[in-house]
């Protein structure tokens, strides 16, 4: 990006800023981008704001990092071996299982996936994404994961990562212990689920976008939890905060107590707010899992998910 502190007649239009998502005000200067065609502009403050999170580039050393970007393309998928009429790898090799052949379908050997089937990339659930699966073993990956790149920069490191498979781990940024694919630098391991995260988005749960915030030190929205290093806050909503191991719990779960599979809201206007795990009360206000298809719904508090989610994993 380039500092500058007038913008072209042509782009006088409003601009927020990429970072917090708040109007940046042309006359106070900003920082965008340099690629042609993109329209990525930050306050001065917010580029510059962490040292941890930004290097100086002086222009006569640009041709050196366009090398260092187009060494970043690589791809985890190690070989190609066949593809279909649009063009899809449907059958390839992946640096995570050389010793197999993987395929791209929606069912294995012509029968749906199991329901609880896990991605042993990610280990989320399967449901009703494509995915790649061994011919041999039961090795599975998303279509997503299995094409992630190999090399990777983090918006949270400036360290380039590096994409790899390995046992159980803990994750530096939500600190949830996890195996499969990760990507890691010198120092720090980190899950699938932090490494893919945006530091603006959309959470299903909140009808308003949400940006990181290093500098928030409150209370968790979702488990109620102090949050020491950020969270990912609200422009519109000052008092919603969610911390990383809340964010990036996923979108659907399984668990003993019901067949469907279970999904994450907020707010409850039930009189009887009680966990089905602990059969204790639960904080209406707070995020919770719930099955929408029972008449009675199957309600487990975050905190209560979370450990039964640690216990799972360890036993994968």
């Amino acid at each position: 990006m380039v500092h500058k502190y007038f913008f072209h007649k042509k782009e006088l239009e409003d601009h927020d800023c990429g970072i917090c998502l708040r109007e940046v005000k042309a006359e106070y200067g900003s920082y965008s981008c340099m690629k042609e065609g993109c329209n990525f502009v930050v306050h001065v403050n917010c580029a510059i704001g962490n040292k941890d999170l930004y290097q100086v580039i002086h222009l006569e050393n640009q041709n050196e990092l366009a090398d260092e970007n187009s060494e970043i393309e690589e791809s985890s998928i190690t070989c190609v071996m066949e593809r279909n009429e649009c063009g899809d790898a449907v059958k390839i090799k992946h640096f995570s299982h050389e010793e197999h052949c993987l395929m791209l379908g929606n069912k294995i050997n012509g029968e749906d996936a199991n329901d609880d089937k896990r991605c042993d990339g990610c280990m989320e659930f399967i449901i009703k994404d494509s995915f790649y699966y061994c011919l041999e073993c039961d090795f599975i990956l998303h279509k997503s994961c299995a094409a992630l790149p190999r090399k990777k920069h983090l918006w949270f490191r400036q360290a380039l990562t590096i994409l790899n498979l390995g046992d159980i781990f803990r994750c530096e940024n939500c600190f949830r212990f996890s195996s499969g694919l990760f990507y890691e630098d010198a120092s720090y391991k980190y899950c699938l689920r932090c490494a893919r995260i945006s530091h603006t988005l959309t959470y299903e749960g909140h009808g308003h976008p949400l940006f990181f915030d290093f500098y928030f030190r409150g209370i968790c929205t979702a488990c109620g939890f102090a949050c020491w290093e950020g969270a990912f806050k609200c422009k519109d909503c000052p008092d919603f905060a969610l911390d990383y191991e809340c964010i990036t719990l996923p979108q659907a779960t399984r668990h003993k107590c019901d067949p469907h599979f279970l999904k994450p809201t907020f707010h409850d206007q039930s009189k009887d707010a009680i966990c089905d795990i602990c059969e204790k009360e639960r904080d209406p206000n707070s995020l919770f899992y719930h099955c929408a298809v029972y008449v009675k719904k199957k309600e487990i508090q975050t905190l209560c998910f979370i450990t039964v989610q640690f216990v799972i994993i360890l036993l994968i």
